[in-house]
């Protein structure tokens, strides 16, 4: 940006350094808001580093020449410019540079610069308030509003030219511009057509269009975002409050210890943020010795089966986390000379007391960030705290408010204690609105900083009498949110907390969380540090040039860019190999820029888009030429309303009577006839328009028109009520109220003359329904009541109970029929929540019948919460009869009746979901898992009737288990056995197992047993061989662990000389996860050669207990009764303990301890008939291997070897073992061996089995539901 001269005649080195101003504001010193504004921007440019000045307008006029590297320049008004003051400011824009109006430009003879029309009337709208953005002239601030109630006093709409580009309208009339933007030649013209007074918090919209004319140039920010929680950890008190006391239950402590930190880390987690916390020790309002601690201390809880002290145990949960620990005080009591009576050597006893307990109680180092009570602190305390606490850096307290108050503090060294340096918050709460957005983005944009804190205790502070935690601030809580759901219909505080950080992190992806004291040090050098600007064609070149102690592994930077010149500065972002995030703004991209130096250098003669194609001398000469025909049309509009003016005159004048009215009017002496007017209609007692019509006009004239309102409080006062009503009621025919005072004022005495007057009431209650009237609400709605006993009034007081005293809607409505009440039907969704949230739920589904917002999945918990199952069945069955294709809610009643084991109901839904449909993919995750292990009777029902909710390897898996337990199977099994007295028997059997349909089995076998003589050293006339062939009959019950398994066999069997042989027997055995039992007994012929013979009987009644199996020890126990037809008995017992050191299917060992003891009342050791001796005692112990799990159908081994001390043998080994395995998928060899080395008597043997399972030849049955058909 040149000017022609300058283009023409000069050669201009770009990499000159920039010494002058790259923004200048030319400063009114008669106009208090430019002086104004230039404070703030001045402290706006120092931040971001621009080179910035303040010119007065009296020097600009003495010398207006404008530099090539200005780019932006800010003037309020331009009527005190000379003539060629204003000529360089039209050459400067045209050439290209950036004129910014921070207010309306009320020069008639510049409307031009503004977009103004030539014939503009420059009539003032003096109803139009607010702003509505309707671009993004700060970040994310599209859509939103600010300021409702302020009037803008700006030019009408018609002022403007249609070309002009509109911002930001009034929020009233959508279509009058607040802020537009309007193009002269090559360059720009931002203006504000408003007069509200811009303050410290709207210095971003005040910095905001300067960017548009600084594109290319970065300027360096901190980028530190940190989130503060006041007051904690802190003393914790078992109250139970609102809405926490409704919501959950939970008192105070037992909110904040299992609700609210545990829900914080997660959002930690979730955000990846970190917490700056700031312990409060006591709320006492202990000002002198001495500084006890009992609040601190007082409260306990059980955690982990410990009693701890529960404020303590907070802190060890921000250590733990990782969080930092700042400081907050003693007691709540703001650290003020006035508040500590003067004795301000009791502030660092009190501080020194708190740095003791922090030291016993080891929290870490001592805190370096400190938070003042209330936000409040003065010079006095600070001194005192820095003396008491000299590891402390760094003071937030807030951006804005009182600077002697400890608030209205900038990021630097405190103003009253130079060792702290300022780190304000600029943000608080768990919500945002329009508003709290606007207020930290316009921070944000110049310092990329987010300073913002929180309580525990916010979600107490509702519209409540009681509550006084407040103090002289705004309600944290004041809509009444609870933290999960609210009763109002909206989000719980925790969502809205969760929205809120999504948000900041969705429109500031470089945004960094971090701990106050590394935010704090990274402002602090960043404050520090000095810049240099380097022209570089159309771009700036950047670099830190300050030689202070910063150094770090990340620098940002803001730089804006127009969208048709983002592609080319991107790739030199690129060529710098820098990284970037992009955020809409202001028409184009703000970009946020990362390099691991402090400096940015783009390549030379960097040439930006934009302009026009024609040369500047050609521009700035149409411009001007436009210029100067547009104050051809000026002049000649103004001549005409002259002219106009001029002829309304009358042509002769009614006589005049001296110091009448009109006498003092046609002297020009307004404020004597108005005094006259006001003592005429104060005397009267009927209402005279046409003097107060007067009366009205002068004042306004004299511009006192609010005088008027002191005239009707006196005669509301002196002379009449209705009177005064009338007079208001007159005057709001043709003007408004001056403000929102005067108007709640007079319309509640409007209420007050007429309390049943219901219009008067919702007009009130449409302006002034807050926390701010509640005493006056309260009367209002009472007496409406009293006075209007309608329908749309007991509405608008339950509406009012709702919304101020929500713990008396309950009792308000709980007997009354939503039915009859028609005009509550609006506010039903609003009642339901209210009757959930009290545990009403049955008068919650009441009033739900008459909501269309009451989520029906919502009403269907409720009968699940009533455990009201059939009700629900029946009110989702007839909404899903009409609406087939919510998928939503399909999901959701499967998956109610699945948490309730109605495992088919679930599935008859799920199974009707299409199949790429994410609910049914979820549910099919939680299902498939779980059905191996249901009943096998639901299994079938389910593989008939729900096909699709099956993957392919559960159905697989579930028919295979199926197989293996409903399915038929044969099975051969041979044994063989031989003692040391030479004798052997071989057991053979071929069975055919058949399942019925409830499961039980049926098996038939034929046996062949051949057994031989034994090795006698005398004749014996029995000891022959035989061979037995037979049949078995074995009937079981179905294999179910909720009921014992009952058996019961026989058989008959012949010997080779014909003799017949019968076996019976029956048993029962029971097993869970814990332990196995059984107890059975068989009586069968003994099987020896001589006992054969002698048609030898024995019965055997074996019991047997083993627990522990999946445990690391393992024991079982067997006791056994034995009797023989010859008389003899015989008993024993044997138990085991294993020590299973590993678990799982995989190679273990197990060593193991085992212990025998028998006696018997005969005695025949030499075997014949059969081995008995009278008693018996063995112990010993060895070492058992295992790989994979018994009956798992899969590959399975066992070997036990021990030795043991034996009072028959003296000693022996014994080796055992058993073993399984598939040879295909449905059939299956096991075996089992035993070995004993003993010399007088052993038995050892060898088993060997074979069996298959049978394909079953048609459809597995199950039990008929009678709900099937309901499903379909």
């Amino acid at each position: 940006m040149a000017s022609c001269s300058k283009e023409q005649n000069e050669e201009v080195n770009d990499e000159e350094t920039v010494e002058i101003p790259i923004v200048v504001y030319l400063v009114d010193g008669e106009m208090a808001l430019s002086q104004s504004y230039s404070t703030h921007l001045e402290k706006v440019f120092d931040y971001t580093k621009i080179p910035y000045a303040n010119i007065s307008i009296s020097d600009f006029n003495s010398d207006d020449y404008i530099s090539d590297e200005t780019r932006v320049i800010y003037i309020n008004n331009t009527e005190p410019l000379s003539q060629s003051a204003k000529q360089s400011l039209l050459e400067f824009v045209s050439l290209g540079g950036t004129l910014v109006f921070p207010s309306l430009n009320e020069d008639q003879k510049a409307g031009f610069l503004s977009g103004i029309k030539p014939t503009a009337e420059y009539s003032y709208d003096l109803q139009a308030k607010g702003i509505h953005f309707e671009r993004n002239v700060l970040p994310g601030l599209e859509g939103k509003e600010i300021y409702p109630l302020k009037t803008n006093i700006g030019l009408k709409k018609d002022a403007f030219i249609e070309s002009i580009n509109v911002l930001a309208t009034s929020i009233t009339d959508r279509e009058m511009p607040v802020i537009f933007e309007h193009s002269i030649g090559n360059g720009k013209v931002i203006h504000f057509n408003t007069f509200i007074e811009f303050e410290k918090v709207d210095r971003g919209l005040l910095f905001a269009p300067a960017l548009k004319g600084l594109q290319g140039v970065p300027f360096p920010v901190a980028n530190v975002s940190t989130i503060m929680i006041d007051d904690f950890p802190n003393p914790v008190y078992d109250i139970d409050a609102e809405p926490i006391k409704s919501e959950f239950g939970l008192s105070q402590a037992q909110f904040v210890m299992e609700r609210w930190w545990p829900d914080m880390l997660k959002v930690a987690d979730k955000f990846d943020l970190t917490y700056t916390a700031f312990p409060c020790f006591n709320y006492n309002t202990i000002r002198q010795p001495p500084f006890i601690f009992t609040e601190w201390d007082k409260h306990k809880s059980v955690i982990n089966n410990e009693s701890v002290i529960s404020s303590e145990w907070l802190v060890e949960q921000v250590m733990e986390n990782e969080f930092e620990l700042g400081f907050h005080g003693y007691n709540h009591e703001p650290l003020i000379d006035t508040i500590w009576n003067s004795n301000t050597e009791y502030i660092e006893g009190a501080l020194r007391s708190a740095r003791k307990i922090w030291w016993i109680s080891r929290f870490g180092p001592m805190p370096k960030s400190y938070v003042p009570p209330s936000n409040e602190i003065d010079s006095v305390g600070l001194k005192h705290l820095a003396n008491a606490m000299p590891e402390m850096e760094f003071m937030s307290s807030l951006y804005d408010g009182e600077l002697m108050e400890g608030a209205n503090r900038e990021f630097d060294v405190d103003p009253f204690e130079p060792r702290f340096f300022d780190f304000p918050r600029i943000s608080s709460g768990y919500t945002y609105n329009d508003f709290k957005l606007y207020n930290l983005e316009s921070l944000y944009l110049f310092t990329g900083i987010w300073s913002h804190f929180i309580h525990p205790d916010d979600i107490y502070q509702i519209p409540d009498a009681d509550i006084t935690t407040a103090g002289d601030f705004a309600l944290r809580n004041a809509n009444r949110l609870g933290w999960h759901q609210s009763t109002n219909g909206r989000k719980g505080m925790l969502e809205e907390w969760n929205d809120y950080l999504q948000h900041m992190i969705d429109l500031h992806q470089s945004i960094r969380f971090m701990k106050v004291y590394d935010g704090a040090s990274i402002t602090r050098n960043w404050r520090e540090s000095d810049y240099e600007y380097v022209a570089n064609g159309d771009a700036f070149d950047v670099r830190k040039r300050s030689t202070n102690s910063w150094v770090d592994e990340n620098y940002f930077w803001n730089m804006f860019v127009e969208k048709s010149n983002e592609p080319s500065l991107l790739n030199e972002l690129d060529r710098m190999k820098a990284t970037y995030t992009r955020t809409s703004f202001f028409g184009g991209t703000l970009l946020t820029i990362n390099t691991p130096e402090p400096e940015l250098k783009f390549s030379d003669d960097v040439e930006l888009k934009g302009g026009s194609s024609y040369d500047l001398i050609e521009i700035y000469t149409k411009v001007k030429n436009a210029y100067d025909q547009y104050a051809i049309d000026r002049d000649r509009t103004l001549e005409n309303v002259q002219s106009s003016s001029d002829a309304i005159v009358v042509a002769v004048p009614e006589p005049v009577v001296t110091d009448s009215v009109a006498w003092y009017v046609a002297n020009e002496n307004l404020k004597a006839a108005t005094d006259m007017l006001k003592a005429r209609l104060e005397t009267q007692f009927e209402l005279d328009t046409v003097s107060f019509d007067k009366y009205a006009l002068y004042l306004a004239y004299q511009e006192r028109p609010n005088e008027v309102w002191d005239f009707f409080e006196y005669i509301y006062w002196e002379v009449s009520e209705g009177l005064s009503l009338d007079y208001v009621s007159y005057y709001l025919t043709k003007e408004s109220y001056p403000s929102v005072e005067l108007n709640e004022l007079w319309l509640r005495r409007q209420i007050e003359a007429n309390p049943g007057n219901i219009s008067l009431v919702k007009e009130y209650l449409r302006y002034f329904y807050s926390q701010e009237y509640l005493s006056y609400l309260d009367g209002i709605l009472f007496d409406l009541m009293e006075n209007n006993d309608s329908e749309e009034s007991y509405a608008l007081y339950i509406k009012y109970l709702i919304d101020f005293h929500p713990e008396s809607v309950i009792e308000e409505l709980k007997e009354k029929n939503p039915a009859q009440y028609p005009a509550l039907h609006p506010m039903a969704t609003t009642i339901t929540y209210a009757f959930s949230d009290a545990g009403m739920k049955q008068k919650a589904l009441a009033w739900a019948e008459f909501s269309d917002a009451i989520p029906l999945r919502t009403v269907l918990q409720w009968w699940v919460d009533l455990e009201a199952y059939n009700k629900m069945e029946s009110v989702y069955l007839e909404y899903i009869r009409a609406h087939p294709l919510d998928y939503e809610l399909m999901g959701y009643v499967s998956n109610i009746w699945y948490d309730i084991g109605e495992f088919e109901k679930a599935s008859l839904i799920a199974n009707k979901l299409p199949e790429a449909d994410r609910i049914k993919t979820r549910y099919k995750g939680r299902f498939n898992p779980d059905v191996r292990f249901f009943e096998s009777d639901v299994q079938k029902f389910l593989i008939a009737k729900t096909p699709t909710v099956f993957n392919p390897d559960t159905l697989k898996a579930i028919m295979s288990g199926l197989r293996y337990y409903e399915n038929n199977s044969i099975q051969y099994n041979t044994d063989y056995v031989v003692d040391n007295f030479k004798q052997s028997v071989w057991n053979n059997s071929m069975t055919y197992n058949m399942r019925t349909e409830s499961l039980n089995m049926h098996s038939l076998s034929v046996t062949y047993t051949d057994v031989s003589d034994l090795n006698l050293n005398a004749f014996d006339i029995n000891n022959v061989p035989h061979t037995l062939f037979g049949l078995k009959y074995r009937y079981q019950t179905r294999e179910n662990t909720a009921k014992p398994i009952f058996y019961a066999l026989g058989g008959l069997e012949q010997d080779d000389v014909s003799n017949t042989f019968f076996t019976f027997g029956a048993g029962l055995s029971h097993s869970n996860e814990r332990s196995f039992k059984s107890v059975g007994y068989t009586f069968s012929p003994v099987k020896t050669g001589p006992a054969i013979s002698r048609e030898i009987y024995w019965g055997q009644l074996i019991g047997y207990y083993e627990t522990g199996y999946a445990k690391t020890f393992q024991t079982s126990f067997s006791p056994v009764l034995s009797h023989y037809t010859t008389g003899a008995l015989e008993g024993s017992l044997t138990g085991k303990l294993f020590y299973n050191a590993k678990k799982g299917t995989g190679s273990r060992f197990s060593p193991f301890a085992e212990a025998f003891v028998s006696g018997s009342n005969d005695n025949q050791p030499d075997g014949n008939p059969f081995w008995i001796i009278d008693s018996r005692f063995y112990g010993g112990g060895g070492l058992a291997w295992t790989y994979g799990r018994d009956q798992s159908r899969k590959l399975y081994a066992r070997l036990e070897a021990g030795a043991f001390y034996d009072t028959y043998t003296d000693n022996f080994l014994r080796f055992t073992g058993n073993f399984s395995f598939p040879v295909k998928k449905f059939t299956y060899i096991t075996g089992q061996f035993e070995f004993f080395n003993q010399a007088l008597y052993y038995s050892n043997g060898f088993k060997f089995g074979i069996k298959h399972y049978f394909r079953r030849r048609k459809q597995y049955a199950y039990k008929p539901r009678e709900y099937e058909e309901w499903y379909d």
